[in-house]
C-alpha cells in the first residue's frame, strides 16, 4: 500500500544477459508467470501506460486499455509529448506501420497523399498479394508485379461489379 503521490517502485536486477530491467517471475517451478491488472471496486475498465519520457506528464505513450466494450493498443501523448507511429516486429524487422495520419503500411512504410486520403500500403520485394477468402477457401485475389496488376476470383465464382449497388 502507497500513499501520497508520485510514488514508484524502482529496480535494477542486472544479470550478465541483461541489465537495467525489473522482472516478475512466479515462483512455482516450470509455472506460468502472469500479471493482473484489476480495477476496483465498481470500476470497468483497466490501463497499462508506457511512457517515453521519465516526465510523464510530457510524453509519447503507449496505452493497453481493456474495459466492458474495446479492448485496445493506442498510441498518443500526454502534455507535450510527440505523436510517433505504432509499428509491428517480427523476426527482428518491421512488418507493419500505422503513421499519425492513420496510414498503413505492410511490408514498408505507407506513402503519404496528404489530407483528406488514407492508404493501405503492401509492399513486397517481387510480387504483393492480397488475399480474399470465405471461412478458409481463398476465393479471390489482389495481385501485382512490375508488368501487370490483376484482380480476379480465384476460384469459380463470378467477377461482378456495382455502381450505386447496382450490379
Amino acid at each position: 500500500t502507497f500513499t501520497g503521490t508520485g510514488n514508484r517502485i524502482t529496480g535494477d536486477f542486472s544479470n550478465a544477459t541483461q541489465s537495467s530491467r525489473v522482472a516478475f517471475q512466479t515462483s512455482t517451478t516450470n509455472g506460468t508467470s502472469t500479471i493482473t491488472v484489476l480495477p476496483n471496486g465498481t470500476g470497468t475498465q483497466t490501463t497499462i501506460n508506457l511512457f517515453d519520457n521519465s516526465d510523464p506528464t510530457n510524453a509519447g505513450t503507449l496505452n493497453l486499455l481493456s474495459n466492458t466494450t474495446e479492448k485496445s493498443v493506442r498510441a498518443g501523448i500526454t502534455g507535450t509529448g510527440t505523436y510517433v507511429p505504432l509499428t509491428f516486429y517480427t523476426n527482428g524487422s518491421e512488418r507493419m506501420r500505422i503513421d499519425t495520419s492513420g496510414n498503413v503500411g505492410i511490408g514498408g512504410s505507407p506513402f503519404s497523399y496528404g489530407g483528406g486520403y488514407t492508404d493501405l500500403w503492401v509492399q513486397a520485394s517481387t510480387s504483393p498479394v492480397i488475399d480474399l477468402a470465405v471461412s478458409t477457401t481463398r476465393t479471390g485475389t489482389f495481385y501485382a508485379s512490375s508488368s501487370a496488376v490483376t484482380f480476379g476470383s480465384v476460384t469459380a465464382v463470378p467477377l461482378i461489379a456495382y455502381t450505386a449497388n447496382t450490379e
